[in-house]
């Protein structure tokens, strides 16, 4: 509560020092005792008191004036004889009626008077005088403390309730004795030159209202007005003066009540300055409000400034206020005032670590905003073909607004700025934020479109790995969109391009070692063959060799053939419904005796129950084969097999599993490429295209192929439709 009271002491202070209320009560009492006095030279004659015949005759025109305007009036409002004598509805009739009447006996009144003339308005213009006269002598009556004196050059006797003095005895008993002042001597339109009064009651004279009132006020009069010295109680005068003197004493001592509570503060900060400092540590509270925008908490010290002040005014002006609400004001003046001064001390550490300024900078909302708009304006004109439009709409957009604006004007709807009233410049503010809206948007849609352009021009370079980032509008952000999955499709296709490439490379290697093995093979036994002194039985084995490269060498050709049918999809299906468990048996029977040479251990996990899928059985049953051949080929000697048959919602899932002799060194899509074999030296039988061949025949029927690696395990999945 210390600062409330310093702060009310210190404007009580002031306050006390300047007593305006008291100067500006004697500044209108002696504006009435002028005009008493100037109305008393104009209505009284000073031999007898009785009225001026002149002032008489004036008020008597001027109440003529009066009713010949009511007159006018009256006439203007009585309704015609038709509206009165026809209107159809007899409720409306009637109340018109009674109007009628009154206006036209008002009527009547008026024009009587005015032809009686100048007699029949001469009591009312003396009775008016009176009244007026009177309510200044009364006027003047309630303060009891104003004493006056005042002289004119055409006047016989001064106007004064001071009795017994002369004017120069006045003079000199108001200049020594009196505290409240204003005497006018000699006035002849020069006002600050000749007016003499007490310093407190100067300032209360300044201003073109007083000094306009001055001229035709004093001209050619000496006044002299005071309050009397000691006062007399009873009047708003001696109320005010007394009331000013207790707060005069009340500021001298809040002043120096506040000086002993700054100096005790200063005691307890010096002899608790740890305690403060654990008090304004980082806890929840401290470290969310930190987090703040620098705006924000400017708001929050403001807000303990708007809570003192509101303190100060209950404290020092006795404001009455519900308890709930004191109790919320200080709730919250004590928050603001903890957080702070908690940003103080934080400010004050931290100008040591680092540069308080770039923390500003940091944490400021609007360093921030002018941040973006300085890259937002420099974006926008990075393409000068782009500037040029953008300048273009704004620039119409402004001329626009200023057209707008400037006819509202001449409208008369809005005045010109600098003679604006505060509520019709808050008016002005929504416009004012709508147009930035508008030029911001401008901006936005330049550089969002120069982003597409620079995007688009690194496209034609051959860069596609661009990313397009707009904001705004939609329309802008599909374009953005579809430029960059045109780009991700080209970049795909290219890759694909290069892969294919890389993949016709590989074919035609593999190709040719695997066509060219065997060829050699048979060209040399042949060679062999065609030497005569080579014995039955070498030819018989020789023979059989042959016999088993052209085999070898015609299934390669054909597996190349059925590949490129399968993948191209031009192979006749014939699809039935079929028994999957008995063609994975019919599979496994032809392989009998291959199984029994490996030492592998098929372990079968097969339902009971029947099972029908919809597929070509040739297709099928090659497909098994050659995922039997390649366990066969590939698998660890000693290890186990798995072949299990799972029935799912749409598909009847068969999986195979099986532990690599080789390891595994590719990946799940590598496998599945032409001519791609588990042991990359090649050493073992097999063209390569049996996984290729088994992917396309499955999926030629709609079915699915997939494949999972986990370490050497190798596990293959198929998926067809259930009948």
């Amino acid at each position: 509560m210390t600062l409330p009271i310093f702060m009310s002491s210190s404007n009580k202070f002031i306050r006390a020092q300047k007593n305006t209320r008291v100067e500006k009560f004697l500044v209108d009492v002696m504006n009435n005792v002028c005009l008493l006095a100037r109305d008393m030279n104009y209505y009284v004659n000073e031999s007898d008191g009785s009225l001026k015949e002149e002032a008489i005759q004036n008020q008597i025109k001027y109440l003529e004036n009066v009713d010949r305007d009511s007159l006018k009036e009256v006439v203007d409002e009585i309704p015609n004889e038709y509206l009165v004598n026809n209107e159809g509805n007899h409720d409306s009739i009637e109340g018109y009626n009674e109007n009628y009447k009154e206006l036209i006996d008002r009527r009547n009144k008026l024009e009587e008077k005015l032809k009686q003339g100048d007699e029949a308005y001469r009591e009312d213009g003396i009775k008016s005088i009176q009244d007026y006269l009177e309510d200044k002598y009364q006027y003047l009556a309630e303060y009891r403390n104003v004493e006056y004196y005042i002289e004119k050059n055409d006047m016989e006797e001064p106007i004064t309730n001071i009795k017994g003095k002369s004017k120069d005895d006045i003079i000199n008993e108001t200049q020594s004795n009196y505290k409240y002042y204003i005497m006018f001597l000699n006035i002849n339109y020069k006002v600050p030159e000749e007016v003499n009064a007490s310093n407190s009651l100067k300032e209360s004279l300044n201003g073109t209202h007083n000094y306009y009132r001055i001229q035709n006020l004093y001209n050619n009069k000496q006044v002299i007005v005071r309050i009397s010295n000691p006062l007399k109680s009873g009047d708003e005068i001696a109320n005010d003066i007394n009331e000013k003197n207790e707060e005069n004493f009340k500021a001298y001592t809040f002043l120096i009540l506040t000086l002993l509570d700054i100096f005790m503060i200063i005691i307890l900060i010096l002899k608790c300055k740890k305690t403060l400092y654990q008090m304004l540590k980082d806890n929840f509270i401290i470290r969310v409000y930190k987090n703040l925008f620098i705006e924000i908490r400017c708001l929050v010290f403001a807000l303990s400034i708007v809570c003192l002040r509101f303190l100060y005014n209950i404290v020092c002006w006795n404001y009455m206020v519900y308890w709930g609400n004191l109790y919320t004001l200080i709730i919250v003046a004590v928050i603001s005032i903890y957080l702070v001064a908690s940003d103080i001390k934080n400010l004050y550490l931290l100008n040591k670590e680092i540069n308080i300024k770039n923390y500003i900078y940091e944490k400021s909302l609007i360093y921030k905003i002018l941040l973006k708009m300085k890259e937002l304006i420099k974006e926008s004109f990075l393409i000068k073909s782009t500037s040029i439009r953008l300048i273009i709409s704004i620039i119409v957009f402004i001329t626009y607004v200023i057209v707008i604006f400037t006819q509202a004007y001449w409208m008369g709807y809005i005045e010109w700025w600098p003679y604006m009233e505060p509520y019709e410049v808050m008016r002005l503010i929504p416009s004012i934020i709508f147009t930035i809206c508008i030029i911001i948007y401008f901006l936005s849609v330049a550089r969002n479109i120069n982003r597409i352009k620079i995007g688009t021009d690194n496209i034609l370079k051959g860069n596609y790995n661009n990313k397009i980032d707009v904001k705004g509008a939609i329309i802008l952000k599909d374009i953005a969109n579809n430029v960059m999955n045109i780009e991700d499709g080209l970049d795909k296709a290219i890759d694909k391009a290069v892969k294919s490439e890389k993949m016709k490379g590989e074919l035609i290697t593999n190709v040719s070692h695997d066509l060219k093995t065997p060829l050699t093979s048979i060209i040399n036994y042949i060679d062999l063959l065609d030497k005569e002194n080579i014995s039955e039985e070498d030819k018989k084995r020789y023979l059989e060799i042959l016999k088993e490269r052209s085999l070898r060498l015609k299934v390669l050709i054909e597996d190349l053939f059925e590949a490129s049918k399968a993948s191209s999809g031009t192979l006749e299906l014939d699809m039935e419904n079929l028994d999957p468990v008995a063609l994975i048996r019919q599979t496994i029977g032809e392989f009998e005796n291959e199984i029994e040479k490996s030492n592998l251990q098929f372990i079968k996990n097969i339902p009971e129950g029947k099972l029908s899928i919809y597929a070509d059985g040739k297709k099928t049953f090659r497909v098994f084969q050659n995922l039997i051949s390649n366990i066969l080929k590939y698998s660890m000697k000693n290890s186990r097999v798995y072949i299990e048959v799972c029935e799912e919602d749409d598909y009847i899932s068969i999986v195979f599993k099986n532990i690599s002799e080789y390891q595994v060194d590719f990946t799940e899509e590598e496998i599945l490429e032409r001519f791609k074999r588990g042991d990359s030296s090649r050493t073992t039988e097999g063209s390569g295209l049996g996984l290729s061949i088994a992917k396309s025949l499955v999926e030629l029927q709609g079915g699915q192929f997939i494949i999972n690696i986990d370490g050497d395990l190798f596990k293959v999945v198929v998926n067809l439709k259930k009948a």
